[in-house]
């Protein structure tokens, strides 16, 4: 059994990366939302 506080840092952890993963993914997303409006006219 992991001890609780462990368990939580790991989770902490994990979510600091997924919600890093979605930071940039939304960036990533504006950047090619912002290339496709200028080449679509």
């Amino acid at each position: 059994m992991v001890p609780l506080p462990q368990l939580l840092d790991t989770m902490t952890t994990l979510n600091g990366k997924f919600h890093g993963l979605k930071i940039k993914g939304r960036r990533y997303d504006s950047l090619v939302g912002f290339l496709h409006v200028p080449a679509s006219k």
